[in-house]
């Protein structure tokens, strides 16, 4: 071949790329590997058009708050989700006090966003039954594998109806739910123990309302309101003859629990109670509890029971006002309701806490279990949860000890809860360094926190039906059942004691036919017909 040819052709090139420069100025000069693989010679793809993700997220209308939909948080969430896989997630916002009948109008409309949740599953079950929830079971196999490690089998079954998912339940970290305060300053004034059965439990109140410890007008040896059956569950526990999950289940419902053997014993011991002046004489009437949570407040209490950490929380809190009134006073576990076979037992919460669905018309499944599953990093919960070391939290003994965040890094929803969809609760990985660190938001009371905490899970169940799907009669009775719970529940405790046998026959009698007996026979035949 001839020079000259070679030459010009070389020269042909040159002129050909340095024209093509100066027509594309704005593509960057990529330098290429000494030895190029096959692959980097190939044509490169153009990048796909990002897929919006829509994500539900309560506006809980708190002071201070940040746009629920556009913070410091879902920035963060898409730069470290998002970007990295091609996705744009887009937050819709939903009011917290409104949340249902937002999500039933979104589901109606084919309008909800791609991950929505609720704490109702009765709601989610409707959902299902009218074929509304996407079939989540072959995506979380193949894109949700951390997650499925995460969450455990038995939260994920809390979500599955005929054997598949249709919707996944996050991990509730405390399940804690009831424990009995005692005022330790009044048995120290009357040199009492702290009781250790029922007995012992009432002989105290005794001792409360006729030596009227702590001086004052009104002496309510025991707080109750209207939401008696909840406040006295432990000690109605204790009455409980059949403890079998079958029996468990035909009356899990507070508003169910006069169906249960052995309760007519716990009633007519609460009965002597009231007639005796040991409990709330208007418990009937109070409605909301203000009336119970202002006799705690003036002292006038010697025990209260409820959910376990109730005298603590709150602003400004019952102990915090209760240590206005009477500087002195002291709060103590008690734990002494003991059943005939000497055990206290106690119901705990459902394992799993709120439900997150993708609805059918959803196109973007696989991008919701991807989601969820990229939350599973512990690195990524931490900071969700917490906030970065040194702004949002101090490491202490392990411990991320929480700052008080202000500005744009605020948080809306406790331990942004309403982003972590995934864990109700800060999960450090070991149980007590979880009741520790929950213990530390109660300045002072701590040990006290810890050791409610403690009593309220020793020897606890969850009811077995509490995932399992509500029969047609529970839709249909259930808000007529409740109040009628109400009633037979104040007749037959502030009834007199010679009367107590009629009016607790006329008031079972009267629940089984506002469709009691309906709820009983179908949960029954639910039962039997599933084991």
């Amino acid at each position: 071949m001839k020079k000259g040819y070679v030459l010009s052709n070389v020269l042909l090139a040159i002129t050909l790329l340095l024209t093509l420069l100066t027509a594309c100025t704005t593509v960057p000069i990529i330098t290429q590997p000494e030895e190029p693989s096959a692959q980097s010679t190939a044509t490169p793809q153009p990048k796909k058009d990002p897929v919006d993700l829509t994500v539900e997220v309560f506006d809980r209308g708190t002071t201070g708050q940040t746009p629920p939909d556009n913070n410091y948080w879902t920035q963060w969430i898409q730069k470290n989700f998002g970007d990295s896989n091609n996705i744009n997630v887009k937050f819709i916002t939903c009011p917290r006090s409104d949340e249902t009948n937002r999500l039933n109008v979104w589901m109606a409309s084919s309008q909800a966003p791609d991950i929505c949740f609720t704490y109702d599953r009765n709601l989610i079950y409707s959902y299902y039954e009218n074929g509304g929830l996407a079939d989540l079971t072959e995506t979380i196999d193949t894109y949700g594998q951390n997650l499925k490690s995460f969450l455990g089998d038995v939260v994920l079954q809390k979500g599955q109806y005929i054997g598949k998912q249709f919707a996944i339940p996050a991990k509730r970290i405390h399940n804690a739910k009831f424990a009995t305060y005692m005022r330790k300053d009044w048995l120290d004034k009357l040199g009492l123990p702290v009781p250790q059965t029922r007995d012992e439990f009432y002989n105290t109140l005794v001792a409360f309302k006729t030596k009227n410890p702590g001086n004052v007008a009104n002496v309510v040896p025991f707080s109750v309101t209207r939401d008696i059956i909840w406040i006295c569950n432990t000690f109605l526990e204790s009455f409980r003859t059949d403890k079998t999950e079958r029996t468990r289940f035909l009356v899990m419902d507070p508003f169910m629990q006069i169906a249960a053997p052995g309760m007519k014993d716990g009633f007519r011991f609460l009965n002597k109670m009231y007639n005796e002046g040991l409990l709330s004489m208007e418990f009937p009437l109070d409605v909301d509890g203000k009336m119970s949570d202002a006799e705690f407040m003036r002292g006038e209490v010697g025990a209260t029971a409820g959910n376990f950490d109730f005298p603590l929380r709150s602003v400004p809190g019952l102990m915090t006002g209760l240590k206005q009134t009477v500087p002195d006073a002291e709060l103590v576990v008690v734990d002494p309701f003991k059943d005939s076979d000497g055990v206290t037992t106690k119901q705990l919460y459902d394992p799993a806490g709120i439900r997150v669905i993708v609805p059918k018309t959803s196109k973007h499944v696989k991008e919701a279990i991807q989601y969820l599953d990229w939350m599973t990093n512990n690195d990524v919960l931490t900071f969700l949860q917490c906030g970065e070391e040194g702004w949002g939290y101090d490491l202490q003994d392990g411990l991320p000890i929480k700052k008080k965040v202000e500005g744009e890094r605020v948080f809306n929803s406790p331990d942004n809860i309403d982003y972590t969809l995934i864990v109700n609760g800060i999960d450090l990985g070991d149980m007590q360094k979880n009741i520790k660190l929950n213990s530390l938001q109660f300045k002072g009371m701590e040990a006290l926190y810890i050791s409610s905490y403690n009593s309220s899970i020793t020897s606890g169940y969850v009811d077995p039906g509490v995932s399992t799907p509500p029969t047609e009669a529970e839709g249909k009775y259930s808000n007529s059942l409740r109040e009628k719970g109400y009633e037979v529940y104040a007749k037959c405790i502030t009834c007199k004691p010679e009367e107590f046998d009629k009016v607790w026959e006329q008031q079972y009698q009267e629940f089984l036919k506002t469709g009691g007996q309906e709820v009983l026979d179908q949960r029954a035949a639910a039962w039997d017909e599933e084991h």
